[in-house]
């Protein structure tokens, strides 16, 4: 089994961080993802690592709110 991390941030207005942790938290647990995300109102800051494809299912996922579709994703082997 290959093992990915994740590792991204971005400056972005959050006006509901809290909606947006357990929305993040959520997605990690459905993919079996473990590590830190920090949310606040000026950005996001993740570093996730699992199975690579289960990072990549996440990444797809996450990617698709307006707000993140354009964050640079760092990928290495975990």
């Amino acid at each position: 089994m290959k093992y990915q991390v994740l590792l991204f941030y971005k400056y972005v207005t959050i006006t509901n961080p809290e909606e947006l942790k357990a929305h993040s938290f959520a997605l990690c647990e459905k993919y079996h993802l473990t590590g830190r995300v920090i949310i606040a109102e000026e950005g996001i800051n993740y570093t996730l690592e699992g199975l690579t494809e289960d990072t990549e299912d996440f990444v797809t996922e996450f990617l698709k709110d307006e707000r993140f579709k354009d964050t640079h994703i760092k990928r290495s082997e975990g």
